[in-house]
């Protein structure tokens, strides 16, 4: 029997390269979309299959030769100031490739076994809150709980094919290699690490490794279906993170606190991302049956500093 192919979108991104690698690992085939090759061009390099694409344009070559999808692609939500342009585009790379994809279906009769769409805890708003949230909570009414509604109402069209779909909202993934912990590392290691803001907010982690199994547990497992929060439940503040991760590092934490000013002053808007962050429960996913491998902070950062 041939292996199976999956497609994914943004497949050269931090979630994309782990996933890759875990599903050849599992004897996937695995194809990507990335925007590296010119919009209908398609390569093969040791084995996985690229296919150029943009948001704006799916190849429908690469839907119909997939068994499954897996969306990861979206415009970075951090690395440039939320101007109006950008901020349509950060929602419409993320909608319009689901919305497409169901085109697709729907036009050439085409069913997938899956498609798992990633999604944010940022559904939850850019708060602070005593709330742990569920996947029962609506989405906030700032900027990143419309981008979490308009992404997830867009997979919605591809379930309503009667294709099995699954969204991950997930928290801050921490990698050695890319993500948010790449970019502290510089600092921490210098011994210049320090609070942002009040240091309150809470941090909603998960080790990169998690990540990529819950991932292969909603393409593999019949019975998930819907919203799951990605990240581990637990009580990590801001604060709290930089000084596990200091101590991990062997370095000091005694730096002031960056101020929430001088970050808005900066970063604008986008400093809410930063300054403010809410628990959310992984309850539902693990009775679904996934096993973290890290729920304890220090012990996910020596994995992956020690590594």
């Amino acid at each position: 029997m041939p292996a199976k192919t999956i497609l994914i979108t943004g497949g050269r991104g931090l979630v994309g390269r782990h996933l890759a690698k875990a599903l050849e690992a599992k004897g996937y085939r695995v194809a990507v979309l990335t925007r590296s090759l010119a919009p209908g061009r398609r390569e093969e390099r040791a084995g996985r299959f690229f296919y150029g694409w943009t948001h704006e344009q799916m190849p429908e070559e690469a839907v119909l030769e997939a068994d499954a999808v897996v969306h990861l692609a979206g415009a970075n939500i951090f690395d440039r100031r939320w101007m109006p342009a950008r901020k349509q585009l950060i929602i419409d790379s993320r909608v319009k490739p689901s919305l497409q994809l169901a085109e697709i279906l729907r036009r050439r009769g085409k069913k997938l076994e899956a498609y798992v769409s990633a999604s944010a805890v940022g559904y939850y708003g850019m708060i602070t809150s005593e709330e742990i949230f569920t996947e029962e909570h609506p989405p906030a009414d700032d900027f990143t709980g419309l981008t979490g509604r308009l992404w997830e109402e867009a997979a919605d069209e591809v379930a309503r094919l009667g294709i099995r779909t699954v969204k991950l909202r997930t928290g801050i993934a921490l990698a050695q290699d890319g993500g948010a912990l790449r970019k502290m590392l510089p600092a921490f290691r210098l011994g210049l690490g320090a609070p942002i803001g009040s240091g309150r907010q809470y941090f909603p982690w998960i080790h990169i490794r998690d990540l990529t199994g819950m991932y292969l547990l909603a393409l593999e497992s019949e019975g998930l279906e819907g919203a799951y929060n990605a990240a581990v439940q637990s009580d990590t503040t801001s604060r709290l993170f930089g000084a596990v991760l200091a101590k991990v590092l062997r370095r000091p934490y005694f730096m002031p606190a960056i101020p929430g000013s001088l970050l808005h002053l900066i970063l604008g808007e986008r400093a809410q991302l930063l300054l403010e962050g809410s628990r959310v429960s992984a309850e539902k996913i693990k009775k679904a049956g996934f096993v973290f491998d890290f729920e304890e902070l220090s012990l996910g950062l020596e994995d992956l500093i020690c590594m």
